[in-house]
This record gives C-alpha cells, structure tokens and sequence, in this order.
C-alpha cells in the first residue's frame, strides 16, 4: 500500500514539474502580449525568465519543454510574419544560445540541489545520532538561548520538547551562579572545547549535579552536552563514608590492642613481681637451714 503511494506521489510530481513549465511559459506569454500593445519590445526576455525559472526548480526535462514552447510561442506571436510558424537558418544560432542558457542554469541548479541533499543529510544524520544519545544535549545560540535538542535534554529538564525551544540557559542555573554563562561561553570560544562540573536546576526546581563539555558549534552557537552525574556522586559519597567508617574502626581497633597492650604489659610486670616475691621467700628458709 506504502509503494503505490509513493509511486502515485512520484508520478503527480513529475506531472507538476511539466505542468509548471507549460505555466509558466503561458504566464510569460500573457505579460508579453500585454507589453507589446504598450510598445515594449523586449518579449523574448520574459521568455528567458520563465525558462530560467523552470530549469532552476525543476530540472532538465521541463527546461526542455519549456526552452521549446517558448521559441514557439515567440516566432509564432512576435517575429514576421506573424501568426505562423517560419523557422529559418537564421533562428538557429539564437536557439542554441538559449538552449546553451539552459543548460548552464540547469548544471548551476543541479549543483544547488545536490548541496542542499547532501546538506540535508547531513542534519538529518545529527539529528540521528543527538536523538541516539543518552546525554542531555543543547545547542545554543549567542544569547544564550536555546535552538536545538535531543529528547534525553527533555528528560534532564523535566519539561514538554516544545518548551525547550527558546530556553535561556541561565534558567537551568542556581541564581547565585548565573553570572558564570558568558563567562564560560567566552571561555568555550577561546579554547575550544570546557569541561565543568556544576548544579542544574531542573524545572520543578530540583537540582541536581551535572558534568558539561561545551564546545563551539559554527560562528554563534554553543553545544552543550550535561550528563547527570548523580548516581556517580552518590557512589563517590558512599565510597568516602566507607573511607571513614574503615578510618574509624582501625582508629578504635588500635586503640583496643594498645589498650589490651598495656594491660598485658601491665600484668607481666605483676608477674614478674610475684615471681621476685615467692622466689625471695623460697630463698629465705634454705639460708636458715644452711
């Protein structure tokens, strides 16, 4: 069902390039027949302009059609004898002047079209790969206003696609650092490409901690990729307070030994002490037997 749409839209297509030929050489055809009974002649040249309109929009074929019906149209009206077709040696070398025309509009306007496909192609392949990204991504223009972005920005802000368009990027900050934008656009240009950690303020007012690369995207624009590093920080303050809590219990299990240290010391000192004590003792009797 798709193809034979398609093949329908590409057969009334080709009938419109040809019928806008035909149009537009009867519209050159009336503004001429309209000038001439003012005493303007310079007919052929509203012909020229219809020809050149036609191999510009719509390519060769119709350029054809429309370089053909209009030699026609302008020996048959304007040229003696009028109202018949008399064609001589002496009308060929301006036709293929004209058909020469023709041609160099048609290779200027091949040209264009192909830019504009490859440039089109070109955006439609961005667009791809920004849409593709887990990353909050934004283009913003000089002002600090945004232009472009991908559906993972949707989700970083919070808000409707359509409410991203026209977003100033000092919105997204705390208001204590809004004064840092154009400072860090201006530091974007000189170098590059700037990487920052900072808060983002989401639109239900939560912020959360992001890390930004921004870089330079054509002479006034900005792009900004955020990625929301929340969990990465969670891990980095969950890592730390295992530190401290493996900080305090080395810290309690060495005061322990050292206590348990002391104590041992102290009661081999007490030993040592009994042992003088009974051996003294055990001394004493023998020297007063001997």
């Amino acid at each position: 069902m798709k193809e034979g749409e398609h093949a329908l839209h590409r057969v009334q297509w080709q009938i419109s390039r040809y019928a806008f030929a035909l149009a537009s050489v009867a519209l050159a055809l009336g503004v001429a027949l309209l000038t001439w009974q003012y005493g303007i002649r310079h007919q052929f040249s509203m012909f020229l302009f219809a020809m050149a309109v036609t191999a510009w929009y719509f390519g060769t074929g119709p350029a054809i059609l429309a370089t053909v019906c209009s030699a026609l149209a302008y020996d048959f009206f304007f040229r003696d004898p009028l109202y018949s077709l008399a064609i001589g040696a002496s009308d060929i070398p301006n036709f293929v002047l004209t058909a020469l025309f023709m041609l160099l509009v048609v290779s200027f306007s091949t040209v264009r079209r192909r830019t504009e496909d490859a440039l089109r192609a070109s955006e439609n392949k961005y667009r791809e790969l920004i849409d593709a990204s887990p990353d909050a991504i934004f283009v913003f223009d000089a002002h600090g206003k945004c232009v472009l972005s991908n559906p993972s920005a949707v989700k970083l802000l919070g808000c409707n696609e359509d409410e991203l368009i026209g977003l100033s990027l000092a919105d997204t900050y705390l208001p204590a650092e809004r004064d840092r934008v154009r400072e860090r656009f201006d530091k974007a240009r000189q170098q590059g490409v700037l990487r920052y950690e900072r808060q983002f303020l989401r639109r239900n007012n939560e912020v959360i901690p992001v890390e930004v690369s921004m870089s330079t995207a054509g002479q006034d624009h900005y792009q900004t990729l955020i990625r929301d590093i929340s969990g990465r920080k969670k891990a980095e303050e969950a890592l730390r307070r295992s530190h401290r809590e493996l900080e305090t219990k080395v810290q309690e299990r060495t005061t322990e030994l050292r206590k348990t240290n002391d104590d041992l010391q102290f009661v081999n000192k007490e030993l040592e002490a009994f042992a003088y004590s009974v051996s003294h003792d055990l001394r004493a009797p023998i020297r007063h037997i001997a």
